[in-house]
């Protein structure tokens, strides 16, 4: 969008000689200074004024062949200080009129690409959404069947032991909450994308988030085998945060950390204080993750192309969740893993954090 030449004073922006020479847009010959030009030119006068930036002796206005202005080209006078003859405005006018076309065939070329990357995005796009929605209908269905089935089970059979309703109960509240916690991760990435996805600060204990959330899940833990260990900062302070937000971030590292364990099912757990910092980290000894699929793990519905990852079903939204709360928080999300040996991840909330009491993200 700028134009220069060797004898401006300044490089003058297009956009200044469109406001300065309006009569571009309706000129079908060159605009020139009339002693400027041998006499019976095919040009139209042009005010010595209006380009005073730069001294220009033609200018030759480049046409798209729907007539819109698309560029000028504009020269200043003959360094033999001669007139322009008929010939030389018949040849930059031939000039100008091919660079135009030139133009309009590159501009029109980048639509074409730009509509045909917009196409593929689209389709890739829709591709991924199709396979949300089959997995999220998968994950949704599995907790359902268990929940329906020990129900009936508790409402039809007689004379069941004690012992046997308790954990049949446990089974139903436990799918329940694995429900509730898949429907939360729709809803929330569903309120993300829209831009109306809300935080609430209040001062937050990081040791009594992980308390609850390890009540919350210890069906997930009992099912899977895991063995947990739990080891929480002494003397902790508070942090200004959202409680039920760190809860969810939390729930959707355990519950990766859960799903893609394999052979050494041990989880760890900690808070702890670290570079000014107030940090969590959840460590399993499962799958890992590939060094090359690292930069992807955050954007929504990524899937690993693995055979072991992609046998574990899951929507891809957890992990840009996680993300998206930590952002909220100015916080930041440590990764260190080991392809078939495991990964760590670190939340880490910062010293002083917001102290809003209601923060819109």
């Amino acid at each position: 969008n700028l134009i220069a030449h060797k004898d401006c004073k300044d490089v003058v922006s297009k956009d200044f000689y469109l406001s300065k020479i309006n009569k571009i847009t309706e000129a079908n010959t060159p605009l020139a200074k009339m002693n400027s030009v041998e006499p019976g030119a095919a040009v139209s006068s042009v005010d010595d004024e209006i380009i005073p930036a730069c001294d220009f002796e033609l200018a030759f206005p480049m046409k798209s062949e729907s007539n819109s202005l698309i560029g000028i080209i504009v020269l200043s006078e003959k360094r033999a200080k001669t007139r322009f003859t008929i010939e030389d405005i018949d040849l930059l006018s031939t000039i100008a009129s091919r660079a135009a076309s030139a133009i309009e065939r590159i501009n029109l070329h980048e639509e074409l690409i730009k509509e045909r990357l917009e196409t593929e995005r689209l389709e890739e796009l829709n591709e991924l959404k199709s396979l949300f929605v089959s997995t999220v209908s998968h994950d949704l269905k599995t907790p359902l069947t268990s929940i329906k089935l020990f129900s009936e089970i508790l409402q039809n059979k007689k004379d069941i032991p004690e012992d046997k309703m308790k954990e049949y109960l446990q089974i139903i509240e436990g799918e329940s909450d694995r429900l509730t916690r898949l429907i939360n991760n729709v809803l929330d990435f569903a309120k993300i994308e829209k831009g109306i996805k809300e935080y609430k600060f209040e001062e937050v204990s990081l040791n009594s988030v992980v308390n609850d959330v390890l009540v919350m899940m210890e069906y997930q833990f009992r099912i899977k085998k895991i063995e947990l260990t739990k080891s929480l900062a002494e003397n902790e302070k508070l942090i200004n945060g959202d409680k039920d937000a760190i809860a969810e971030a939390l729930i959707n590292l355990l519950s990766n950390a859960i799903k893609y364990s394999d052979g050494n099912r041990t989880i760890s757990i900690a808070t702890f204080y670290k570079d000014e910092h107030y940090c969590i980290s959840v460590e399993d000894h499962g799958i890992g993750i590939k060094e090359s699929e690292l930069k992807n793990i955050f954007i929504p519905y990524f899937r690993s192309e693995d055979q072991l990852t992609k046998s574990e079903s899951g929507t891809g939204l957890g992990l840009s969740i996680v993300k998206h709360i930590m952002n909220a928080h100015n916080g930041k999300i440590d990764i260190t893993s080991i392809w078939q040996k495991g990964s760590t991840f670190t939340l880490r909330f910062p010293v002083g954090g917001k102290n809003e009491k209601d923060i819109n993200n």
